[in-house]
């Protein structure tokens, strides 16, 4: 799975490349793609695995990327989350991170 690949979806569903959870997401859908198991387990590896690569804290992974997560949901297109998220997304519920995560790798899974 290619960085441009993950980037060009998540500017699809409304998320801005200048929020730091951007690149964090990319991370963790690359990491999630080599590893399916990594998102049953996010906040004890992912977030740590993430955090230890960019000098930061896993809590400041999952805080960033939560952030870019609720602040898209306000210019993404319904029809295109739809289509990534299924009935996992609700604008008005938002989408928990391991589930915004996952969907996004497995929705570029079944595109290769």
């Amino acid at each position: 799975m290619q960085r441009k690949d993950i980037s060009s979806l998540l500017l699809k569903l409304g998320v801005s490349p200048s929020h730091q959870g951007f690149d964090y997401i990319i991370e963790c859908v690359k990491m999630v793609d080599k590893n399916k198991e990594l998102i049953y387990s996010v906040t004890t590896r992912l977030f740590p695995e993430v955090a230890e690569k960019f000098g930061t804290t896993p809590e400041r992974v999952e805080r960033n990327i939560r952030h870019t997560i609720q602040n898209s949901l306000g210019y993404v297109d319904d029809s295109v989350a739809a289509e990534v998220f299924g009935s996992l997304y609700s604008k008005n519920r938002g989408i928990k991170n391991s589930c915004y995560i996952g969907a996004i790798a497995e929705y570029l899974r079944e595109g290769d």
